[in-house]
């Protein structure tokens, strides 16, 4: 499978579970990015401007308060959230670290669809 087909299939996983995807424009609602890269697809999730902002501004004030924490949760949160989906859907999806961003993850291609439970 082409990295630009397994995008496409990725995209539309995720949107089927009524997950948004970025619009990149003015008043973005936050959501879900899909890029092709070298060994995979990678997936990327970025909160509402309004979060984002909340927690630049408490961040100048104080690195620890509870806007910082918060949109690290909520971070957290949905990059486990994509991944579970993903996986649901027979795509081997993992979070990566590395040089991407804390809600970040790639899918590296097909996987067996987890086990049903009985």
């Amino acid at each position: 499978m082409t990295d630009e087909r397994l995008a496409h299939d990725v995209d539309r996983v995720l949107r089927r579970a009524g997950l948004p995807a970025r619009t990149f424009g003015d008043g973005d609602p936050g959501g879900f990015g899909v890029r092709a890269v070298e060994d995979g697809v990678l997936v990327t999730w970025t909160p509402a401007e309004e979060l984002l902002a909340d927690a630049a501004e408490a961040m100048l004030a104080d690195p620890t308060a509870p806007a910082v924490w918060h949109l690290g949760r909520v971070t957290g949160v949905m990059r486990q959230a994509m991944i579970d989906i993903l996986r649901s859907a027979g795509l081997d999806a993992e979070a990566v670290e590395e040089e991407f961003g804390p809600g970040d993850l790639k899918v590296l291609g097909r996987s067996a669809p987890p086990a049903r439970p009985a």
